[in-house]
């Protein structure tokens, strides 16, 4: 005859890594909401400029003090300049003797 088999009950080997998996996503959500999401950037004091609120005109661009260079720099020499220039001749374009051309 069959016996009936009754099921253990408690927690199985094959629960604890779904238990580990769903606490870790209950402090993820937690961190979500409730953490600390900020950013913090430190400037140095000497580069602020704070001035007080006054009605005006509004500039929308920012000062800033630096050096700018270019993305690349080509030297030509005699033979490669004359080459340049007679090819742009050929399309029309006029330059000048202290004119400098630009690549872009």
């Amino acid at each position: 005859m069959d016996r009936i088999i009754e099921q253990k009950k408690g927690l199985k080997k094959k629960h604890i890594p779904y238990g580990v998996g769903g606490a870790l996503v209950v402090v993820f959500v937690g961190w979500l909401i409730w953490g600390n999401h900020t950013s913090t950037l430190r400037v140095d004091r000497n580069k602020l400029s704070i001035e007080e609120v006054k009605q005006g005109i509004f500039n929308d661009y920012i000062r800033l003090a630096g050096n700018v260079e270019p993305k690349t720099f080509v030297q030509l020499t005699s033979l490669e300049t004359d080459f340049f220039i007679h090819a742009l001749s050929s399309v029309k374009v006029r330059l000048y003797k202290t004119q400098p051309f630009f690549f872009a």
